[in-house]
């Protein structure tokens, strides 16, 4: 998935701020949400911080604990593996909106079970 979503940068980066927008509150109010919602919310948030970095990091410490909680219960899949790069990727780019969510993102970190490959 994230080597077609690298093709279409130049196409989606004029709708990431809009599909962000609509993601954020889903991860927020996760509680009593559909399970699936949840955790494809959290993929598409973090696909879409691999491919458009520079549009969603500076954004990142409005939603970094709901969406590093979501990633934390989302099975061990090429999906998470997905949305982890686009962790990395805003963690990379910006490290000071990711410092206050930072036992958040240790245990997303901590709930891999397996190593992809």
């Amino acid at each position: 998935m994230i080597s077609r979503l690298n093709h279409v940068h130049q196409e989606i980066s004029p709708i990431v701020a809009t599909v962000v927008s609509c993601l954020v509150p889903i991860l927020q109010h996760a509680e009593g949400l559909n399970k699936s919602l949840v955790e494809n919310s959290a993929i598409t948030l973090g696909r879409l911080a691999w491919v458009c970095t520079e549009l969603v990091s500076p954004h990142m410490e409005h939603f970094m604990q709901s969406w590093c909680t979501a990633l934390s219960m989302i099975r061990d899949t090429v999906e998470k593996e997905d949305a982890f790069w686009g962790l990395c990727a805003m963690v990379r780019a910006n490290p000071s909106g990711a410092l206050s969510s930072l036992i958040y993102m240790c245990k997303a970190i901590a709930s891999w079970h397996v190593r992809m490959t």
